[in-house]
């Protein structure tokens, strides 16, 4: 499994605090694109990029959609807070945005170097988004059977 897959594996059940957050990998919405998102059972939208190596991390301000970091900065995202997760020793929390919080992680622990503060306290209130994340969820939810049923079938037609 590659570094970044696992630390987004892995990130998931760490940040699960409670059954009513909905946490998707690989998520995007509008302009928001996030390896991990995150809303609260209260509303609020946590973004975590995921950076495996110190160029792609100084790489993600210089990208043709670098307006994303000048959005976080601003506060005109949909995100309330902002993540960077690297892997430990990658960069240091000095090199962080101020509206950026700093996860590490040790191929076993995350550590928060340094919280992320709210960029904003605004909720996305509209019907379009929370349909938007009902229909993203359920697509999932049904990828995932799918693709249980297909081992179990071949489970089945393995002779021992």
């Amino acid at each position: 499994m590659k570094l970044a897959d696992q630390i987004i594996y892995s990130l998931m059940n760490y940040i699960n605090t409670n059954g009513y957050d909905i946490i998707l990998p690989n998520f995007c919405y509008k302009s928001l694109e996030a390896d991990v998102f995150k809303r609260t059972k209260n509303g609020y939208i946590t973004e975590f990029e995921i950076k495996i190596s110190r160029s792609d991390y100084f790489a993600d301000f210089k990208k043709s959609n670098g307006d994303k970091h000048n959005r976080l900065k601003s506060g005109d995202s949909i995100c309330n807070k902002f993540y960077f997760v690297v892997p430990r020793g990658l960069i240091t929390k000095e090199e962080i945005p101020d509206y950026a919080g700093l996860i590490t992680y040790n191929n076993k622990y995350f550590q928060v170097e340094k919280m992320a503060p709210f960029i904003h306290k605004r909720k996305p209130d509209s019907i379009e988004t929370y349909r938007f994340l009902l229909d993203k969820v359920t697509l999932r939810e049904q990828t995932w059977r799918n693709k249980v049923r297909i081992l179990e079938r071949q489970i089945r037609t393995i002779k021992i």
